[in-house]
């Protein structure tokens, strides 16, 4: 399948000390339950069907919030099939497959996100960026221009001694507005690129992303990856996808 973009990160979880260390625990999430299954590269793929729709899938990591898996759905219909990543959904449970609370809630999981929305925030984001960094722009110059006008009152005044004190607050006052919009303007400077290149990043994973919103024709299939938020500390998780007035439900247990 697939391989995710070096991008894409598998979080792993190490406890050590300076004293000693345990072995690495890589947070996992393994199909069961499968009626059609099997293993390429150590990695598990199981296939569930549905009135003619066949969806195959398998864990293949995280990304941020979210865990990755590798999705194919297969139009054996004789009629288009619509499909969305949205309409997958990872919901998680207790062992028993019970409803799985957390701090006394129920999580009811997250249906999973569409890479072309994603793309859209992001161009938004980076807007308001441009915006704010324009406006600060022009806070900073006000300060830093007031700054250096107040310095050059003060040193223009009269040095008499009833004076002294005068224009010692006046540069005083001055040199601040200066400093003040001179660091502001760099702070906001680092601030602005730092998360544009963070905005940046996270938009070239979408775009690279294959599983959108999309028509399979009869007999054709759409692969790609689907990405869904997760809850780390449910012992179950169910996939689900909806076909007609059912579901095909793929099982998913963590790692231990």
């Amino acid at each position: 399948m697939k391989k995710l973009t070096y991008l894409y990160t598998i979080v792993v979880i190490t406890v050590g000390m300076m004293t000693g260390c345990t072995p690495t625990k890589v947070f996992n999430l393994e199909p069961f339950g499968a009626t059609n299954s099997t293993v390429i590269d150590g990695r598990t793929i199981v296939k569930e069907s549905k009135d003619s729709v066949d969806v195959v899938a398998s864990f293949v990591g995280l990304y941020q919030d979210y865990a990755v898996f590798d999705v194919e759905v297969f139009n054996n219909t004789n009629h288009d099939l619509l499909v969305s990543p949205k309409d997958f959904r990872l919901t998680p449970l207790n062992e028993d497959k019970t409803p799985y609370f957390y701090r006394e809630q129920e999580q009811v999981g997250y249906l999973a996100i569409d890479p072309t929305e994603e793309i859209i925030k992001l161009d938004n984001r980076m807007v308001k960026e441009e915006r704010r960094l324009k406006t600060a722009k022009t806070v900073n110059t006000i300060l830093a221009i007031a700054g250096a006008v107040t310095l050059v009152a003060g040193a223009t005044k009269s040095s008499g001694y009833r004076e002294a004190a005068s224009v010692r607050n006046t540069m005083a006052l001055g040199e601040s507005m200066l400093r003040i919009g001179l660091t502001k303007g760099a702070v906001d400077r680092s601030v602005y690129y730092s998360r544009m290149d963070q905005y940046s990043s996270q938009k070239d994973v979408w775009q690279q992303q294959t599983f959108l919103k999309n028509v399979i024709a009869p007999n054709s299939s759409l692969r790609g990856d689907v990405f869904i938020r997760y809850t780390s500390s449910a012992p179950l998780m169910q996939m689900s996808y909806p076909v007609g007035g059912d579901d095909i439900v793929i099982w998913f247990e963590r790692g231990k």
